[in-house]
């Protein structure tokens, strides 16, 4: 990994505009208001905060990565949408990062202090790290450093180089000069062994379908899956899919805790086919 690249606040800034969304404030309001843990290492030039929406102790726990595009409602959505299954999600809070180093560090730092957050509230649902958008660059480098850590992983509107996802973004790519691919997210999937949820929006304009799939294949677990989104942009996939998209989270998960979808009985199966 080249990493000059990824301590350049230019390079950073490409992705991501001002500070970002406040989360200590934007969730301080709502409804269900969440459980903020945080820490601030001597040794840090940032402090590492992750905001807990609470589930049943014994069911998965979500650690997720925001995109760069991500809103507060984006988050509740989330947030709301996974805990009709028991599941706590945890939003980890990027502010603060100036380069994608700083990103990485913070993802790593805080991914620890929720880790041990659940181990002193005797929380024993297995852990499942979720990326969107750029936050998947995070949760893949992450799971290089954890992933014996964890259940599985969510990658949603991931991206299979550097290069692609400037020009899906249309921002221009000079800053990277000779760099070939910093972000290096297929080399770092080849390592992960852990099964990998791939959600993707069938329109994406940004990393269409097909060059995904570049990212998929390195997957190594054969209970990974590809799932494609009838969505109308991949800042509205979860939006659109909606009851379908955390169906199809809720069924990846129990499928690698070893729940079987329940089989529908001969009445039920008759009355969907009427």
């Amino acid at each position: 990994m080249d990493s000059s690249i990824l301590d350049d606040p230019q390079f950073f800034g490409l992705f991501y505009k001002g500070p970002g969304i406040n989360l200590s404030k934007d969730l301080s309001g709502v409804e269900s208001q969440p459980l903020e843990i945080s820490l601030k290492d001597k040794d840090s030039k940032f402090s590492s905060s992750v905001h807990i929406f609470k589930g049943v102790p014994e069911e998965p726990h979500i650690f997720y990565i925001p995109a760069e595009s991500d809103k507060i409602e984006d988050l509740l959505f989330l947030a709301k949408g996974l805990q009709q299954y028991g599941y706590t999600f945890a939003i980890m809070d990027w502010n603060g990062a100036s380069t994608f180093q700083d990103f990485f560090d913070i993802a790593k730092a805080s991914f620890e202090l929720f880790e041990s957050w659940k181990q002193h509230n005797n929380r024993s649902g297995k852990t499942v790290v979720m990326g969107r958008s750029l936050g998947t660059a995070a949760a893949l480098d992450l799971a290089t450093h954890v992933q014996k850590e964890l259940l599985c992983l969510i990658l949603e509107s991931a991206f299979h180089t550097t290069k692609a996802l400037l020009e899906g973004m249309k921002i221009d790519d000079a800053l990277l000069k000779d760099v070939d691919d910093p972000f290096e997210n297929r080399a770092k999937m080849s390592k992960i062994e852990k099964p990998v949820l791939f959600l993707h929006c069938q329109r994406d304009k940004v990393i269409p379908v097909q060059d995904i799939e570049w990212l998929v294949c390195e997957s190594r677990s054969k209970a990974s899956q590809f799932q494609i989104a009838g969505a109308n942009s991949r800042q509205t996939l979860a939006s659109d899919a909606d009851a379908i998209y955390f169906q199809t989270i809720n069924n990846f998960i129990n499928l690698r805790l070893g729940r079987r979808p329940k089989r529908k009985s001969w009445r039920e199966r008759s009355k969907q086919s009427v």
